[in-house]
């Protein structure tokens, strides 16, 4: 076991770092980093695929799973992610970001997806084989997301106790399953005033390249539209 305890930098494979207060465990291969942690995860290209801040982080080689803990900020290409812990986890060469686990305060926003924002107690990204595209997401419990706008629909926001997204192999919404009491907010349209549906549950399902094609509320619906 190696110890750091002032400030250390780091660099093995496809990671790097710094930090202060630091172990290491050779036997385990485990890296444990106590303060101002910083961790970056760059591809076999070159191209930054993870660049994470926190108060510690713990790297466990064998099991290939980054631990981020207190007051975490992490930066994926043009997605921004915030929480109070995130356990990521990597492929075998750990250049790649396959899932990632966010939990306290889970907030994301922007990227490339048709997700443009995502806020809930916790929150379960996971991410196709090369990374880029995110195939599943779960936010449990006071969660919300917002759509990104484009040239169909402006954006929309939906929310409830628990939120299940799939994604086609294009990157579009496939699947959404909503339950715990779940909302759909829907902005004005050309002359159509803002409206707003409110039920139980839900299930919605698009097609690749389109998106959200249909959705179907359940129990308790409550279809509401604000004058103009």
């Amino acid at each position: 076991i190696a110890r750091a305890p002032g400030a250390m930098t780091f660099k093995k494979g496809h990671m790097s770092g710094s930090g202060s207060n630091a172990t290491y465990n050779q036997k385990d291969d485990v890296l444990n980093i106590g303060e101002s942690a910083k961790v970056v995860v760059t591809e076999a290209n070159g191209k930054i695929s993870f660049d994470g801040a926190s108060g510690t982080a713990l790297f466990d080689r064998t099991q290939d799973v980054l631990f981020l803990e207190s007051t975490v900020h992490v930066v994926r290409n043009t997605q921004v992610i915030d929480a109070d812990k995130v356990m990521a986890r990597l492929s075998p060469n750990e250049d790649i970001i396959t899932a990632m686990e966010l939990r306290g305060n889970a907030n994301v926003k922007g990227g490339n997806g048709p997700l443009d924002s995502m806020k809930a107690d916790a929150i379960d990204l996971s991410y196709n084989e090369d990374g880029t595209l995110l195939q599943r997401v779960l936010l449990n419990k006071n969660a919300s997301f917002s759509t990104a706008a484009d040239e169909h629909a402006s954006s929309r926001r939906m929310s409830g106790d628990v939120l299940e997204v799939s994604m086609a192999p294009d990157g579009t919404v496939a699947k959404i399953i909503g339950s715990g009491g779940v909302q759909l907010d829907m902005p004005a349209a050309g002359d159509g005033p803002p409206r707003t549906i409110r039920a139980r549950s839900l299930d919605a399902t698009g097609e690749p390249g389109r998106g959200l094609t249909a959705v179907r509320f359940r129990d308790d619906v409550v279809f509401q539209e604000d004058d103009k």
